[in-house]
């Protein structure tokens, strides 16, 4: 490795390039073993598909605001590029007998190297994702007002009202809706304020998403009519 990334998108697309030149060339090789160069490419391309790393809104542009994370990733994904690396330079050294898998200590434990930061990988990205949700969440709930959710809250208001009837009282069809608050019990107002911030962090979402979506055709297009040189 030459020299260090400067991105996940870089350090990302080396691995995946290492990856792919491995399981073309390894042939019979011990990296060929139980098809293990192939299942290696696979695992990282979940990881890939998972995470985003090469995705058009990037992970690099996700982690914008948590520079730490962002290099915690770029150098475990460095440190991947090294263990492949030396899987490329060792497996021309050893090769599979008919029976069993033999292979040098070196490029057993480069081999186990990959597998254990792939694996690192995954996990990071599942922490990165699960706090990222919780952060969107708090952001929503900090913008709530329930007061904005009147209607839908009248509606459950009501269903709840109308469940409680009795068969009789259906039936004779003379009935006062009353949905004032202090005819519900307190579980029953809780469960409609869960449903009106579910609501809001739904709404809340699809705004920003729309506010992103708008922000980048801007970009697009302000890069494409740019005059070129």
């Amino acid at each position: 490795m030459s020299q260090p990334h400067r991105s996940i998108y870089e350090a990302a697309t080396a691995c995946k390039q290492c990856l792919q030149q491995i399981a073309e060339l390894s042939g019979l090789s011990a990296l060929a073993h139980d098809e293990w160069s192939h299942k290696r490419l696979a695992d990282f391309n979940l990881w890939i598909s998972g995470s985003g790393a090469l995705a058009k809104h990037s992970l690099d542009e996700r982690l914008a605001a948590q520079p730490e994370v962002r290099k915690v990733l770029i150098n475990v994904l460095c440190l991947l590029e090294v263990f492949l690396g030396q899987c490329q330079t060792g497996e021309d050294e050893v090769t599979v007998p008919a029976i069993g898998r033999c292979t040098s200590n070196d490029l057993s434990e480069s081999m186990n190297g990959v597998e254990t930061i792939i694996n690192q990988l995954v996990r990071i990205s599942v922490a990165i994702h699960r706090s990222g949700n919780a952060a969107r969440l708090d952001r929503a709930d900090q913008t709530y007002k329930a007061d904005r959710h009147s209607e839908l809250r009248d509606h459950l208001l009501l269903l709840i009202y109308a469940n409680t009837l009795s068969l009789q009282e259906k039936k004779a069809g003379n009935i006062n809706f009353d949905v004032s608050s202090q005819n519900f019990t307190e579980i029953q107002l809780r469960l409609i304020d869960g449903n009106l911030r579910r609501r809001h962090r739904y709404l809340y979402a699809q705004k920003r998403l729309k506010k992103y979506g708008e922000e980048k055709d801007s970009q697009f297009h302000g890069q494409k009519n740019q005059p070129k040189n």
